[in-house]
């Protein structure tokens, strides 16, 4: 089975524990299909370990393409979703990847077609 249809059509259970996978590729597929499940019903669980795999050094650090990591990929499925709890963690995880490749970042998710909200330094 490809990592799409093993992400989409995994339970709740098994998308958390598909978040931990050893391949960074079915981590990023995890991160997508958590995002949208979300879309149609949002879940707290999934949305905190949605941040915490953002957050993950390893998924920060493994590269899917160029310069585009699996928690980048994490920051894309994040702002897909619409709940206002997402889009805060979203604003608040901007600020965490203003040190470290903020630009590849930015980068990406303006490819995506995705908006970025201004930031203040805090």
């Amino acid at each position: 089975m490809n990592l799409v249809k093993q992400a989409k059509h995994a339970s709740k259970l098994e998308s958390l524990n598909l978040l931990k996978d050893k391949s960074f590729l079915v981590r990023a597929s995890a991160m997508d299909e958590i995002s949208n499940r979300m879309q149609g019903e949002f879940d707290q669980d999934l949305l905190v370990k949605l941040v915490e795999a953002i957050k993950n050094i390893n998924n920060q650090s493994a590269f899917v393409r160029g310069t585009i990591t699996v928690s980048q990929i994490g920051m894309s499925s994040l702002a897909a979703i619409k709940h206002f709890q997402a889009q805060e963690a979203f604003s608040r995880l901007l600020f965490d990847f203003k040190a470290n490749n903020y630009s590849d970042l930015v980068w990406f998710l303006e490819s995506e077609g995705i908006n970025i909200p201004s930031l203040q330094a805090a």
